[in-house]
């Protein structure tokens, strides 16, 4: 009988033990304290997440705005290539490093009032003549350094104006644009300065069956 008690005995001690080992687990894991030291651990892991993930939108933000700007034009003097409400995308870093070329589709800041008068107009026109070109227009013609200029992309057969051997001057450009007879340009604005250029229209985002580069 001895020997049954003692087993007994032993076994009751190691059951309560492991009772006792669980009891102080489940009291551990009910301290209010850890629970919120775990919570604020992971609120403050989510918002430097947030503050992460938000300097780099503004940092890519801040890199496109850097090199491209959309721009919506309003006019009708660059049809038939470019139409009013067409969404453009100028690349404002072209001219940084690269040279202004016959043929480019540039804005740039004139000297011409907006509607309201309060601020000068942005105009959307083609480059013709880069320093040291001779212009001549004459008889609906246009002469780039003696020779007619083949002008596919404009919208009438013919250009208005009337001028002789005028020569383009350093860091200077003779623009027009497309649609000649609407178009306030070079004829009657003179040669626009290197300064004034904002930028080179490179791609149309809108309309989407015109999608591409201009």
């Amino acid at each position: 009988m001895r020997k049954i008690s003692s087993k007994l005995g032993i076994k009751g001690k190691r059951t309560e033990g492991a009772e006792g080992a669980s009891q102080a687990a489940s009291s551990a894991d009910q301290i209010p304290g850890a629970k919120q030291h775990k919570h604020a651990k992971h609120h403050n892991v989510t918002k430097k997440s947030l503050v992460r993930d938000l300097g780099i939108a503004v940092a890519i933000a801040f890199a496109v705005s850097a090199f491209i700007s959309p721009t919506i034009v309003h006019e009708t003097s660059m049809q038939p290539t470019i139409d009013p409400r067409d969404y453009i995308i100028m690349n404002k870093q072209s001219y940084k490093w690269g040279k202004v070329k016959r043929g480019d589709i540039i804005i740039f800041k004139s000297n011409l009032k907006s509607d309201d008068n309060k601020h000068t107009k942005l105009l959307i026109k083609r480059v013709i003549g880069v320093p040291g070109d001779v212009i001549t227009i004459d008889h609906g013609k246009v002469y780039l350094n003696g020779e007619e200029l083949e002008e596919s992309y404009i919208a009438e057969e013919t250009t208005d104006g009337d001028i002789h051997n005028l020569v383009v001057g350093k860091d200077e450009y003779f623009v027009m644009g497309d649609h000649r007879s609407v178009s306030k340009d070079s004829r009657d604005l003179g040669c626009i300065k290197k300064k004034s250029i904002r930028g080179k229209a490179v791609f149309r985002l809108l309309p989407f069956n015109k999608f591409g580069a201009v």
